[in-house]
């Protein structure tokens, strides 16, 4: 059979609507469109709305927490520069301190030193005049002898 006689059977054997009955339905169609279209751009508006309060909202409190940590960070920069000026200082006074008990000590140190290096002269003078009385006593006044030439 031939294709174009089989389509066009068929197109004959179609049920036939009547054109005012289609342009109703079309115009039925193109009205819930229309409906549902302004449903749904009216619900997108009101969320754009609401959102866009929202934004708002969040935009000033961003700002206000912004402010809070720059103050925040100014209270901390002051606690911070009063604590430093406090331990500079303690710490200069304990080093002073320490340097002055280091200069007390070596200065102590030094007088012992000075009174041991006394003792220790004067013990080894009498030591000296004790050892020179036994080598009189022991030995004798002998009259030095007299150098060799070898030792001259």
């Amino acid at each position: 059979m031939n294709p174009t006689v089989v389509i066009g059977q068929a197109v004959a054997a179609a049920p036939t609507i009547p054109e005012p009955v289609l342009y109703t339905v079309i115009g039925a169609l193109g009205l819930a469109l229309t409906v549902l279209w302004r449903y749904y751009t009216g619900r997108i508006d009101k969320c754009n709305d609401s959102l866009s309060a929202l934004q708002q909202q969040v935009a000033t409190e961003r700002e206000r927490l912004a402010a809070e940590r720059t103050e925040d960070r100014k209270d901390a920069e002051l606690t911070e520069q009063k604590l430093r000026a406090e331990y500079e200082t303690r710490y200069r006074l304990v080093l002073e301190d320490a340097r002055n008990h280091e200069d007390t000590l070596r200065a102590e140190f030094l007088e012992s030193i000075q009174a041991m290096s006394a003792k220790a002269s004067e013990s080894n003078a009498e030591v000296s005049q004790v050892l020179q009385k036994m080598l009189d006593r022991f030995v004798g006044g002998r009259p030095a002898r007299p150098r060799s030439n070898y030792e001259r």
